[in-house]
């Protein structure tokens, strides 16, 4: 496995904006734009045995959304061992349900700071191998009522406390 990033955005702006900060940061990128041109490449990618460490996804875009890709990948056992870490700009219980049920392994916030961004994804890109699914976690089923609302999540628990851990660095400490 190789230690490349596909970045997955829609808008060319945000792309470039982070492809070219990873970039500078040491990161090698592959960059589609759209989830179902990022299944495209994967293949490409499989047939020349260059898969990516990790995919870093944004959640909104057209015809498939960053929830559908990642459920997509999870689902193909080609591309299930894979990190996919979403780029959620909002925290909404709704959100964070969907991010833990479409079965991502991580997330980092659009509120970035720079440098807290790079250092995460430089860590997860290092501990791809060592964090890897291999399909064999129990699959946990909680439901909740969060503000009147019923929300039920399947999640395991790394991938839980890998969402977590990440909300917290983003959202708590400098």
């Amino acid at each position: 496995m190789s230690k490349d990033i596909l970045l997955v955005e829609d808008t060319l702006t945000q792309a470039m904006l982070f492809q070219h900060l990873l970039e500078k940061n040491g990161q090698s990128v592959k960059l589609a734009r759209s989830g179902a041109k990022a299944l495209e490449l994967l293949e490409k990618l499989n047939h020349l045995n260059e898969l990516p460490a990790l995919i870093l996804t944004d959640i909104n875009m057209p015809e498939m959304d960053g929830y559908e890709l990642c459920r997509a990948l999870k689902a193909n056992a080609t591309y299930s061992h894979i990190q996919v870490v979403l780029f959620a700009s909002a925290t909404s219980p709704d959100e964070i349900a969907e991010i833990l049920n479409c079965g991502a392994d991580n997330v980092v916030l659009k509120k970035w700071n720079e440098q807290k961004l790079v250092n995460k994804l430089k860590h997860l890109v290092e501990e791809a191998p060592k964090n890897a699914s291999n399909g064999t976690s129990k699959k946990m089923e909680l439901g909740t009522k969060i503000n009147g609302k019923d929300l039920d999540v399947s999640f395991d628990a790394n991938q839980a406390l890998a969402i977590m851990t990440s909300l917290y660095e983003f959202l708590c400490t400098d």
